[in-house]
């Protein structure tokens, strides 16, 4: 099964729950202000509850109510996700997307750019059909959010929740709607200005991996391997292993749900330098180069190693040649700790050296 542990957006990480969560989110559901629109607010008991219902349904759905921290300050911010409604009425069974954000972090577009994330994965990696979402007609903030997502409401749709009383002042519920096909279309609309989000890569993205390889190793200069060389399985196998960040981190950059770029970082198998992590790769998929897509991927694998609590150093190398990569590493802070003479055969008559590079984390 699918499991979406782990995105990234620009300004935010999508991620599983962590104990220290804990308190962050019981102040979140204690505030009348954040809680207006539901029923009540709740204790901390139950906030707890909430929390660990929100990271189980990853182990049946494979998705699930993400824990949103900022990148910048690794601050919890509240949660989005997608859901299945626990009630039956007229537009069930479905899945939902939904937020709740502490009331500081409002208006600044971190609701949208989050659900906007879970939303293309939804439709992306687990085939949805449709994704709703639902408020009561009063919560103007929300409704403004499902407008921008592109989510479309109908009056018909209007229901009255079947958990409150019919005289209940919240009852009464609105129905936004996003289609697969709505979804394609206002990802179009927005493809003038690219978005690129990073996940977690898992072992259904091997294919599309080796695809995209293969035609960027057929550009010279590129990459050591040969097209022949790169192998399904090899690559499945390393997503397997990677899977659960223990022994290092395989990220995708994406566009819209397409794949447009990835990086790979392992941590040495080695007790004695299991504070090391190579750089294995770091590659932008052909025609999505000068976009900003490298230094992305880079910039969040090196935040990665630096919340693994494990990695101190970061090593890769890179051909002499390849100008552009040596300066996006500088721009990131590598500096070269040697060079391996004539490294890489070329031809009968062509050898280049390969430099090596170096980042310490902490």
């Amino acid at each position: 099964m699918i499991k979406i542990n782990n995105i990234y957006t620009d300004r935010l990480h999508l991620r599983r729950w962590k104990e220290e969560d804990t308190a962050a989110f019981a102040s979140l559901n204690a505030d009348p202000i954040v809680m207006e629109y539901f029923p009540s607010v709740l204790s901390p008991e139950e906030s707890n509850v909430l929390a660990n219902r929100m990271d189980s349904s990853f182990e049946r759905w494979g998705y699930g109510w993400w824990a949103v921290e900022l990148k910048e300050t690794r601050t919890f911010i509240g949660c989005v996700g997608l859901s299945v409604p626990s009630f039956e009425a007229h537009f069930t069974p479905c899945v939902e997307v939904g937020w709740r954000l502490a009331k500081q972090y409002w208006g600044k577009g971190y609701a949208t750019e989050a659900a906007q994330a879970a939303i293309d994965v939804g439709f992306k990696h687990f085939g949805l059909k449709q994704i709703v979402s639902f408020t009561v007609p009063a919560n103007q903030r929300s409704r403004a959010v499902m407008e921008r997502l592109g989510m479309t409401h109908q009056e018909s749709d209007d229901f009255a929740h079947p958990k409150l009383p019919a005289d209940h002042p919240l009852s009464k519920h609105v129905l936004y709607r996003l289609s697969r096909e709505q979804w394609r279309e206002h990802s179009m609309r927005n493809d003038a200005k690219i978005k690129i989000i990073t996940r977690q890569a898992h072992p259904s993205d091997a294919a599309a991996l080796v695809a995209a390889e293969r035609e960027v190793a057929q550009i010279p200069g590129r990459l050591i391997s040969q097209p022949n060389e790169l192998v399904v399985e090899n690559f499945r196998s390393t997503l397997e292993r990677l899977s659960n960040n223990k022994h290092g981190y395989y990220l995708i950059a994406e566009s819209h749900s397409k794949i447009v770029g990835h990086g790979c970082l392992e941590i040495a198998p080695l007790k004695s330098i299991s504070h090391v992590a190579q750089l294995k790769s770091l590659v932008v998929h052909a025609g999505w180069q000068n976009k900003g897509i490298g230094t992305q991927l880079l910039k969040q694998l090196i935040e990665c190693a630096k919340n693994s609590g494990t990695i101190e150093k970061i090593e890769l190398s890179v051909r002499s040649t390849n100008e552009q990569a040596i300066e996006l590493y500088k721009a990131c802070g590598f500096v070269e700790e040697g060079r391996l003479k004539d490294h890489i055969k070329l031809d009968e008559q062509q050898y280049i050296d390969d430099i090596l590079m170096a980042l310490f984390v902490k």
